[in-house]
């Protein structure tokens, strides 16, 4: 986070952030100062582990970093004032971010919602009599009590860093929402009670404290397991339903959009457009060059086809140099014309492969649905049609066909001549 990328809005949002836990955490420290005196060896002892929670994360998967700083901040709310919890989560947060120079405003936003959290956790805690200094679950009151307190806590983080994501990166608010509220609970959960522990440990026992270490360890060790387990499903998933060459979905993929398009479409109404799509003269690049350069020209033209499209198309590739292009909530025939026209545009510029300048063009064939009744092989096997009438009308073309019986009827070319060819 730097001022000189942070458009005005987040920084007008940063300011306001930290305004805001300026006037919360003044009045606090000041009380706090006044009427509890603090402990100050464990309170350095906490500023300390705040600190060394931020600057060493822990590496639980290979781009993946848990902090311990909830489970300290927690801690400090449980055992402190809300003044001195402050006073803990400040002085932590900038001991921690000074020597790794952290952008100003990067330290800002942590120190402000920092400090928005423990003053709102403690002061969820003494409104029920939470006693300061002695860690004690014994009430069912107070057990709920530290629950709200770290709930609290939570949102409090999670709004902050949403509105902060959402202003700085232009995402839709409700898309940034939902990746922060989907959190691992489990995750959560360790880290607040690993702060309760800490807390009861702190407050009696301090000697004891190392024997956190080794169940912290384990939990953090099973969580990096579970997240490898889903790496790799994750991994395996994508690659059931892409093609391996072009990173582009592949035949399964498409034919299960194409499936849930339809549907739509039969609900709703509209229309819904294939294209089918192969390049003119491949063999001959394969033959000539080679199937390396094959391969490379295959992962350009994937490349050069993804802009060609609309948002929300899909563009899938059906296995050597052919390609399919899913043309959702089409407006009308027109529309798919202008894509296959980009398409061909696309495609035809030149390519350089191997040390050699290629000119590769393509044929095109266009189905579009215009019955509610259409299925995904009835509108492919139409634009596959399509596709051997462009070929044969000299290649480098493209063909749009409406459905009307059997076979294509009712043919535009793609220099725009009207074509009443029957099959």
């Amino acid at each position: 986070m730097s001022a000189n990328t942070l458009p005005w809005s987040a920084k007008l949002y940063l300011g306001v952030l930290a305004l805001l836990a300026l006037v919360v955490g003044v009045p606090l420290v000041a009380w706090s100062m006044a009427h509890t005196p603090p402990e100050f060896g464990l309170a350095l002892l906490l500023v300390g582990f705040l600190a060394v929670s931020l600057s060493f994360p822990l590496h639980i998967a290979p781009n993946t970093k848990l902090s311990l700083h909830t489970s300290v901040l927690f801690a400090a709310t449980l055992l402190f004032s809300p003044g001195i919890a402050v006073l803990i989560a400040t002085t932590g947060t900038i001991l921690a971010d000074v020597p790794r120079r952290q952008p100003p405003e990067q330290t800002l936003f942590n120190v402000a919602q920092f400090v928005l959290q423990v003053a709102v956790g403690g002061t969820l805690l003494q409104a029920v009599g939470w006693s300061i200094g002695q860690v004690s679950l014994t009430k069912p009151t107070l057990l709920i009590a530290s629950v709200a307190a770290a709930v609290g806590m939570t949102l409090i983080e999670r709004l902050a860093v949403f509105a902060m994501i959402a202003l700085q990166t232009g995402q839709p608010p409700f898309d940034v929402l939902y990746q922060l509220l989907n959190f691992d609970s489990t995750e959560w959960l360790t880290q607040h009670t690993l702060g309760v522990l800490g807390a009861i440990v702190m407050n009696g026992h301090i000697w004891a404290l190392p024997l956190l270490l080794p169940p912290a360890i384990m939990v953090y060790r099973a969580s990096q397991r579970q997240l490898q387990l889903q790496t790799q499903a994750e991994l395996l998933e994508h690659q059931a339903f892409h093609d391996t060459l072009t990173g582009l979905p592949n035949r399964a993929l498409f034919l299960d959009r194409l499936d849930h398009a339809l549907a739509r479409i039969a609900r709703a109404g509209g229309q819904v457009g294939v294209l089918f799509l192969d390049l003119d003269g491949f063999k001959g690049v394969n033959d000539q060059l080679g199937h390396v350069a094959g391969d490379a020209v295959l992962r350009s033209v994937a490349q050069r086809l993804v802009p060609c499209v609309r948002p929300g198309d899909t563009v899938a590739r059906f296995g050597g140099d052919e390609f399919v292009v899913l043309l959702d909530a089409l407006s009308d025939v027109d529309a798919a014309r202008q894509v296959a026209e980009r398409i061909g545009r696309g495609v035809r510029a030149p390519l350089h492969v191997k040390g050699q300048t290629l000119t590769l063009t393509t044929s095109i064939g266009v189905a579009v649905s215009q019955d509610s009744n259409d299925t995904p092989e009835a509108l492919l096997h139409r634009a596959d049609t399509a596709l051997y009438e462009a070929k044969a009308r000299g290649k480098a073309n493209y063909v749009i066909s409406e459905p009307r019986g059997e076979g294509v009827v009712g043919v535009w070319c793609g220099e725009g001549e009207e074509s009443h060819s029957r099959t």
